[in-house]
């Protein structure tokens, strides 16, 4: 076995036996070490999606989105996802309320009903932007979609395609 000073080592030379595995366990991947040799691990994770990215309802009625939760190394817990950015009169509901994210991706249906034209709380015709949270311990992912309301046809109005 050689042993060779840091300072004094060329860049195309690499540390064999002992010297490489004090060296890869100090400073892992800035050291050259990798591959199958390391012993690096990424943390228990997991990621958030929702599809469509925008979805158009008429006031009083409702729009599903589907939230996709995918397990990243392990990951396992149940996570219980949240909506913020509702318009006044909107309610939301997931189904189910809480989801255990899968490698092959694990899915719950978010419902956003808009107020109705004559409600007490009517939802105001406009776009908004849903931010879709989850969080299970210290792992906080977010993202967003777009929920646009119109107001409903006037009574007595026809609406389709004429053909």
């Amino acid at each position: 076995m050689t042993w060779m000073p840091l300072q004094n080592r060329m860049p195309s030379q690499r540390f064999t036996g002992v010297a490489l595995l004090a060296l890869c366990a100090t400073l892992g991947a800035l050291a050259g070490c990798g591959g199958s040799g390391s012993s690096q691990t990424e943390p228990a994770a997991f990621t958030l999606a929702v599809s469509p990215a925008t979805l158009t309802a008429e006031q009083g009625a409702s729009a599903n989105y589907t939230v996709t939760l995918t397990s990243q190394h392990g990951f396992s817990a149940a996570v219980t996802p949240t909506v913020a950015g509702l318009p006044t009169g909107a309610t939301a509901t997931f189904q189910p309320a809480s989801v255990t994210p899968t490698t092959a991706g694990a899915q719950t249906t978010l419902t956003v009903t808009a107020g109705a034209a004559g409600a007490a709380t009517p939802t105001p015709v406009g776009t908004y932007t849903l931010t879709i949270s989850g969080a299970s311990g210290t792992i906080h992912r977010q993202v967003t979609t777009a929920f646009v309301v119109t107001a409903p046809p006037a009574p007595g109005s026809l609406t389709g395609n004429i053909q």
